[in-house]
């Protein structure tokens, strides 16, 4: 997952884990972050599938909107 205070945190942030890769990656952007989706599609992301999150028992989302960039696929668990 990405969680910054704002998109310029978030694109360093994956900038510097993306010197680490070797291979292919996918991120998991949250589609309240225009920027930062807009930013991904210019580094050379397009978009693969799509992604829900799904809270069952609650009506809230678990997560900070406002600060999540991208969360964790459900391949992670």
């Amino acid at each position: 997952p990405v969680v910054a205070d704002d998109t310029e945190v978030a694109i360093t942030l994956l900038t510097a884990m993306s010197v680490a890769l070797s291979g292919p990656a996918f991120v998991d952007a949250a589609n309240h972050q225009p920027d930062f989706r807009r930013w991904l599609e210019e580094m050379g992301f397009v978009p693969q599938r799509g992604f829900m999150r799904m809270i069952y028992g609650a009506t809230q989302p678990f997560e900070d909107r406002a600060r999540t960039f991208a969360v964790a696929g459900p391949e992670l668990g």
